[in-house]
């Protein structure tokens, strides 16, 4: 019952509430920091390594060889006999000796110049200003916010007061 009654009273106590801005003195400013990671500028590293490539020549024709070797064979073909069979058979024969013997005077392996490149991204950490605590002193008691930006040496802070009628 008692507390009904206190209830009651509070309701019926005359009350006024206003609020104003006033600006109030900094008495700190300190940044806060948080690591960042940044990606940086991409750096490419290339090694050379030698590497020996085999080629089979077995398919591929000599052409110097077999034009060399089919006028040597028609040449022959022609003092041996003058004979038109014996001449072209001759100059055939001449052609594959001559392409079989550029075949086997080509390397059959080669050695190449090779480069192996590996692109490394490269990271840093930063420390960047994430906001600010700021310190102040309103009414006696010193109070802390934080701010997106540095507010500079002054604030305006929103006071909101209640004065109550007292009998």
């Amino acid at each position: 019952m008692k507390m009904n009654k206190l209830v009651i009273a509070m309701l019926i106590t005359p009350t006024m509430a206003f609020s104003e801005v006033v600006t109030v003195p900094v008495t700190s400013v300190e940044p806060v920091y948080t690591s960042v990671r940044v990606k940086g500028v991409p750096t490419r590293t290339c090694t050379e390594r030698e590497v020996t490539v085999n080629r089979d020549r077995s398919d591929n024709i000599n052409v110097t060889g077999a034009a060399v070797g089919a006028l040597v064979g028609h040449v022959i073909g022609r003092a041996a006999s003058g004979n038109d069979g014996t001449r072209i058979l001759s100059t055939i024969a001449g052609g594959a000796i001559g392409n079989k013997i550029g075949q086997n005077s080509d390397n059959k392996s080669n050695t190449r110049i090779m480069n192996d490149c590996v692109v490394h991204e490269n990271y840093t950490t930063q420390n960047v200003i994430s906001s600010y605590k700021v310190k102040y002193k309103l009414d006696g008691y010193e109070r802390l916010v934080r701010f997106s930006y540095d507010p500079g040496s002054t604030i305006k802070v929103d006071v909101k007061k209640v004065y109550t009628v007292l009998k």
